[in-house]
Formats: C-alpha cells, sequence, structure tokens
C-alpha cells in the first residue's frame, strides 16, 4: 500500500511539472505514445524497366483489362492472395513469385511492399510475451475502462459464428456487444439502410452494380459486398452513440489470441503514434511502412490506378480499434469513397479505407506475424456466398425506388473475405 502511495505521489508530480504541455496536446497518455514519429505518407511505386514490364505484362494479363496496371506488381501481389493465412513475409512471397514466372527475383529488382521491413514485416513479432502480473492486471484495467467491444453477426446465418467468438472471448474475460449484420438478400434491406444513414441517398446500386460487371471492374455481383459495407458503417454509428473513448470492431469469424489484452494495452502505450484514427489488428497483404516491432503506418498501394480504388493490399475488418472521437471525420470520408458508383472496388471497406490512408492515419499489424492479435476461424463468408448467388434478375435487395437490375449470373469477385477457407 506504501509504495502504491508513492507511485500515485510520483504520477501527480510529474503531472504538475508539466502541466501546459499534457493540455496543449489534446491527447490522452491512455491512447498513444507520445513519443513514437509520425511518418510521412507517399504513394510509392515499383519502379521497373520496361524489358521486365513486358516480361509480367505477358505473363500475368491474360484475360484482364490490360491497362494502367503494374503487372509485376500484380504478379508479386497475387502470392500473397494465394497463400492469405500464410505468416510469410514480402520477400518469401517475392521468391515465391519468381519462381513461377510471375515477377522479377529479388536479385534483379527487391521490391519491399513494406518499408524497413526488418522492423515489422517478421513472423516472429507475433510471437505471445511472458506478461508479469502486474502488466496484466494493468491491462486489464485499462481495457475495462477506456474500450468497448462490437461483433459485426449477421442474425440467423451467423447465429453459430457469434456463439464461437463469445464463447472465446468469455474465455479472454471480454464483454462484446453484438452488432447485427446487413442482409441485403431480404427485400427492402437498402431502403432500410439509406434511411438508418448507413448508405448515402444519392447512391445508384444499379450504376454500382454494371460497373462491376463491367470488363475493366470484373469484380461480379456485389450484393454480398453492399451489405458488409452497411454492417460496418452501422457499427460506426453504434460506436458514436456509446461514445467510449476507444472502440473495437470486430467480425465473428475472428479469434483473437491468448494474450490480445496485454498486446492491445503495450502496443497502444508503447508504439501507437498519437495522430492515429484507425488501427487493424490483421492486415494481410500489407503496403506502408514500418514504424515499430509491431507496427505499420498504412499508406495507398501506388502500383495500382485510382479507378481500381487502389485494390489488392491491405486487406482486414477482423479487429479494427477506433479513436472513437476522432471516428466521424474519418466516417464521413470512409462512406463518400465506398459509395462510389464508378469505383465499385471501393465498395469493400478495407480497400477504400487503405485507398485513403494519405487523409486518414490508419495504421496496422501486419499479418506475417505469427500468431499476431487475432486469426480467421475456418468459416465460409457470408459476403462470397450472397455474391455467388446473385440472380439473373433483378437482386431482392430492395423496394422499386432503388431496385436494382443485375446483368447474367457472373461469378462473385475473389478478393477480400471472399474466400472460402472451410
Amino acid at each position: 500500500q506504501q509504495q502504491q502511495q508513492q507511485q500515485q505521489t510520483r504520477q501527480k508530480s510529474k503531472k504538475a511539472q508539466h502541466p501546459q504541455k499534457q493540455a496543449s496536446s489534446g491527447v490522452s497518455l491512455e491512447f498513444c505514445n507520445r513519443s513514437a514519429p509520425i511518418v510521412k505518407v507517399e504513394l510509392r511505386t515499383w519502379n521497373l524497366p520496361d524489358g521486365w514490364r513486358r516480361v509480367c505484362e505477358r505473363k500475368n494479363v491474360k484475360d484482364k483489362f490490360p491497362l494502367g496496371r503494374n503487372w509485376c506488381w500484380y504478379g508479386l501481389n497475387t502470392m500473397c492472395h494465394w497463400n492469405l493465412k500464410l505468416h510469410k513475409s514480402w520477400s518469401e512471397f517475392q521468391d515465391m513469385a519468381a519462381h513461377e514466372g510471375l515477377s522479377p527475383p529479388r536479385a534483379d529488382h527487391p521490391f519491399h511492399p513494406i518499408e524497413r521491413p526488418q522492423l515489422c514485416d517478421r513472423p516472429e513479432r507475433g510471437r505471445i510475451r511472458s506478461w508479469t502480473a502486474n502488466e496484466q492486471e494493468l491491462a486489464r484495467r485499462w481495457f475495462k475502462e477506456h474500450v468497448r467491444v462490437y461483433v459485426i453477426s449477421l442474425p440467423g446465418r451467423g447465429d453459430k459464428r457469434w456463439q464461437g467468438i463469445k464463447q472465446r472471448l468469455d474465455q479472454l474475460q471480454i464483454w462484446a456487444e453484438r452488432v447485427p449484420g446487413v442482409d441485403m438478400t431480404v427485400p427492402g434491406t437498402l431502403d432500410k439502410a439509406v434511411r438508418a444513414g448507413l448508405v448515402p441517398d444519392t447512391f445508384n446500386f444499379s450504376l454500382a452494380q454494371a460497373n462491376a460487371y463491367d470488363w475493366k471492374q470484373s469484380m461480379g455481383s456485389i450484393r454480398g459486398t453492399l451489405g458488409c459495407a452497411s454492417a460496418h458503417f452501422k457499427a460506426h454509428l453504434k460506436v458514436m452513440a456509446d461514445s467510449s473513448p476507444l472502440a473495437l470492431v470486430m467480425e465473428d469469424d475472428s479469434y483473437p489470441s491468448d494474450d490480445f489484452i496485454p498486446r492491445l494495452w503495450s502496443l497502444v502505450h508503447e508504439e501507437l503514434p498519437c495522430d492515429w484514427q484507425v488501427l487493424a489488428l490483421l492486415s494481410r497483404c500489407g503496403y506502408g511502412r514500418c514504424v515499430s516491432e509491431h507496427l505499420m503506418r498504412v499508406m495507398p498501394d501506388g502500383n495500382e490506378p485510382a479507378w481500381r480504388c487502389r485494390q489488392g493490399s491491405n486487406w482486414g475488418m477482423h479487429a479494427v480499434l477506433y479513436h472513437t472521437a476522432r471516428l466521424p471525420q474519418v466516417r464521413e470520408l470512409w462512406r463518400r469513397t465506398v459509395f462510389n458508383e464508378e469505383r465499385p472496388h471501393c465498395m469493400d471497406v478495407d480497400v477504400a479505407l487503405a485507398s485513403i490512408s494519405d487523409k486518414v492515419a490508419f495504421y496496422a499489424v501486419p499479418a506475417v506475424q505469427d500468431p499476431g492479435f487475432v486469426s480467421e476461424t475456418n468459416h465460409r463468408s457470408a459476403r462470397w456466398d450472397i455474391n455467388q448467388a446473385a440472380q439473373s434478375t433483378s437482386t431482392a435487395t430492395t423496394t422499386s425506388m432503388y431496385q436494382p437490375m443485375v446483368p447474367s449470373v457472373k461469378p462473385g469477385e475473389p478478393w477480400p473475405g471472399a474466400w472460402n477457407f472451410g
């Protein structure tokens, strides 16, 4: 007890010594590390000689829209897409891609999508630490006082998944609130989403779907993708209404690590820069720059064109931490980006967020880290199933006011969240 009183006295003394510094910063030390550097965001590309670009184009274009893309980067990134659940570094992926003839070997033209890879693009960075009893107590108290947890889960088809993640969270002594997902297969759902402020009233789903089917985009049905995006914006409204300082929004196919609470507490206090607005705790095929041992600053992928929403990197919305006071501004820009009929790839919320990471302070934990903060369970993707079930007539998502006509049946997009691991 005497030691605790002495510690409290020292803390009060420190606050008294620097009252103006703390007041002027406007940033709570509970939510970041003030000494962590803030890096400059750049639109970086893989610069290659014309010879290699021609080789990669001949190998990788096939039946795809050929213009405006770096096909060597496409080959390298494809290797990551093929191995989403493997904890491999980008150097390993480039070796694998070069072996298949999809991109140049590292010996000729090395490329690091995550700059300073020696810092955070390493599997061992995800190892579970040995936490002291005091650290665990401090972490749990911090989590209880500052973090509120939400799980997005579709009613009905997501009930078993909700029971699974609830059981896991109960094991970790984490209380979570279920946020019902948005099922666009139910008639009238899009109308309700518009009225609730999840989808802009100016959004034309028919046009977005037509563009998604176009050869240039080649996405297939986006009905499930629309529902997924709406669910995340629904969760944002709940977060802002509840006003907890920090909010953790999870998808129901997430599985947090055994030391999730002390790991998050440590990351926020020791590594997270104070400009942060959004933090993804699992980011696949990451693109950006390492800022610490466990963290990267996400940056837009300059190798992919804007008309594709720079799609292909920084996938994952399994566990996302929000700075609640900063969420309204982020959400407004994010929502405008997602519901852009001319760029249907932006309807994937993780893709859209990465594309505006030059305007949003977006940080992430690279998925190479093993086991990391959170993993994905082996459930079927509800979004993929809904996209695949597109009918040749009209989609049953709306009333006549927002009735989208869907062309002939085509496969759904093989992109984030669309993989069937089960």
